[in-house]
């Protein structure tokens, strides 16, 4: 018996999730955040279709009517914590990142009955409580889920008013479904949802299930999660690896974590590698800073992973760029990368020769903006790298020497903050960051003076914050002092001679 007179088929590819800034998120680990009901409660409502047409449930009376064998009460969803109770051998286990937390599970195939016998499952989950996305106008609703289709009706519908009407979105249906007739696993769905729930404070998702009294198969659904697009401003500034475990992770699905994860004990063994930095500017630019000293493993340099000076082209000295298209950053350069330098979209390299000059992550933002997740499918797996933003202010850029005499230089850049102080180091050209001169300095241009004609200098900038935090250093900047220049006459002895 068909429930909907319209269908809307959402096709999806499976495994894949671009992410965003997450706004909200459900895990089912909680049962009261749901409301459960196979009454037909639903029916009461006006359901529209995503066209604006109003759809007519078939579902009345008493709704579900088929019984749990298990309970010998009226068929409902329920709240799993086991990935094995999928009841299809090659779905099973639900692959789902929070599965063993709990997730939401209905299973006509084991309560459903017999095809056209009179006992039909129409079952709702409601948020418990409404979401306010009063600040958020473009917003997109996602969900990890897991089924078997036959002649059962599946998807999730949203109310932007608290309940008094719903827009319906449909996965399956009694007459056909998206891709095969098995899900990807997890399978995850993404839906636009902005015009029904884009800057509304009242919103609720409702996730249905109808066997159109069919002996069916099941649904599993976890992992729920409101986002928002994250524009380029929101990852301005400075980032350190988060001081966690599992802040470095891979596993072969994204978001997994079990073939490696780094430890508490890393946060010390690796501190050279967590108290690296990386810094995204207004302006496209990108910097990663290692201060000398970072983690270093066996391919790229032939000894034992340990701290010691960074191997180029993975040390941070090139001039970098990046892109954040659709929440996908890339960061351009060669050498560029932010978590393990070897992990790369094509795969992981083993000989630093074969750097590449561009890698795309996909990022997920936490709502306060203080948090970003990365990931990278690198063919075999996915790595999973968690940064915290720092306080640190931000580095300077664009670095340039004009008006050279033969004993000044006028040095100048570009400031990507509030920053209204900065450090300068110079010496000889080649000089080793730390051991040159060192200057405080509250303007933007600043005349360098005191030098020695016809010589090559470099210079470094970094940024002064107002708790006196410093950036990474910027540069080196090379520049040399004009000639020294007599005014007539002049003689020359040579009694030296």
């Amino acid at each position: 018996m068909k429930s909907l007179i319209k269908i809307l088929l959402i096709f999806l590819t499976p495994n894949i999730l671009i992410c965003q800034q997450l706004i909200w998120q459900n895990d089912f680990s909680n049962s009261a955040d749901w409301t459960l009901d196979n009454t037909c409660n639903f029916a009461n409502s006006t359901i529209y279709d995503t066209s604006g047409n109003i759809l007519i449930s078939s579902c009345s009376g008493n709704g579900t009517n088929a019984i749990d064998p298990n309970t010998n009460a009226t068929a409902q969803w329920r709240f799993e914590t086991d990935p094995n109770l999928i009841p299809v051998s090659a779905q099973s286990p639900f692959m789902s990142l929070t599965a063993t937390n709990g997730y939401l599970f209905i299973d006509s195939d084991a309560i459903g009955g017999g095809d056209g016998d009179g006992t039909p499952i129409y079952v709702t989950a409601t948020t418990a409580t409404a979401i306010d996305l009063s600040n958020q106008p473009y917003v997109e609703l996602s969900f990890s889920h897991n089924y078997r289709w036959w002649q059962d009706t599946r998807g999730v519908r949203v109310s932007g008013d608290n309940g008094a009407s719903w827009v319906q979105y449909e996965i399956t249906n009694n007459l056909g479904y998206p891709g095969g007739q098995n899900s990807g696993n997890p399978e995850i769905t993404t839906i636009d949802i902005s015009s029904v729930a884009g800057s509304q404070s009242q919103v609720l998702l409702q996730f249905f299930y109808e066997d159109n009294d069919f002996w069916a198969w099941y649904w599993a659904v976890d992992d729920v999660r409101i986002t928002s697009p994250i524009s380029s401003n929101t990852i301005v500034g400075n980032w350190r690896l988060a001081q966690i475990p599992k802040a470095l992770a891979v596993g072969p699905v994204q978001g997994d974590a079990s073939w490696w994860s780094s430890s508490e004990s890393d946060l010390v063994a690796r501190s050279c590698f967590f108290d690296d930095s990386i810094s995204f500017d207004s302006n496209g630019n990108f910097m990663h800073y290692m201060d000398g000293n970072t983690w270093v493993e066996g391919w790229q340099d032939g000894n034992s992973d340990g701290c010691r000076s960074p191997i180029f082209p993975h040390d941070g000295s090139g001039n970098y760029t990046y892109s954040l298209v659709n929440n996908q950053l890339t960061v351009n350069g060669l050498g560029a990368h932010i978590g393990i330098p070897k992990v790369t979209n094509s795969g992981e390299i083993s000989d630093p020769s074969n750097a590449v000059s561009s890698i795309t992550y996909e990022i997920m933002v936490s709502s306060n903006s203080d948090t970003m997740t990365a990931d990278i499918n690198f063919g075999g797996g996915w790595w999973r790298f968690v940064y915290q933003k720092t306080s640190l202010p931000i580095a300077p850029s664009n670095l340039i020497a004009n008006n050279a005499t033969a004993s000044s230089v006028d040095l100048n850049w570009v400031v990507n903050g509030s920053e209204t102080a900065w450090n300068i180091e110079y010496g000889l050209t080649g000089f080793t960051l730390g051991s040159g001169t060192i200057l405080q300095v509250t303007t933007n241009p600043y005349t360098l003076s005191g030098l020695n004609s016809s010589t090559g200098y470099d210079f470094y900038v970094q940024s002064v914050g107002l708790n006196g935090s410093v950036s990474g250093w910027t540069g080196p900047f090379t520049y040399a002092t004009s000639c020294a220049t007599f005014s007539a006459p002049f003689s020359e002895s040579f009694t030296a001679i």
